[in-house]
């Protein structure tokens, strides 16, 4: 999103999109810059960055009438993910990104991810939220 943010919100404010999903942001929490820009008149941007290197994260561009909430964020060992909570009137809507980097010794794709995912969705399916 860092060098594609005119592009982006060009395209959110002609598309008329309610809810935009992004994976592989490379904001940092610094970068609030880029935040405002990428931002149309009209919506609010909800991000969560890595902790700890450069490149992955995730962001939802999502009009400004929607209510949305964090449920959780973070890293598991294969993939990052954050789920949202999305409100208008009586409706809720679940978001949930996966961003699965690219393979290395740090972020092992195979067998790990099918096990770590199996287990998050798991914990998604049983959860009390609707």
């Amino acid at each position: 999103m860092r060098n594609k943010s005119a592009d982006l919100s060009s395209y959110v404010e002609s598309s008329g999109t309610d809810i935009i999903a992004v994976t592989e942001t490379w904001l940092s929490k610094s970068d609030d810059a880029y935040r405002a820009e990428i931002t149309p008149p009209g919506y609010k941007l909800f991000d969560h960055t890595r902790s700890d290197r450069l490149g992955g994260g995730t962001a939802l561009l999502i009009r400004e009438n929607l209510l949305v909430s964090r449920v959780d964020a973070g890293e598991r060992t294969s993939f990052e993910f954050s789920h949202w909570m999305v409100k208008f009137q009586s409706r809720k809507l679940q978001i949930i990104m996966i961003y699965l980097p690219p393979y290395s010794s740090n972020h092992p794709v195979t067998s790990v991810f099918f096990a770590d995912f199996s287990s998050f969705l798991e914990n998604i399916i049983m959860s009390s939220i609707p």
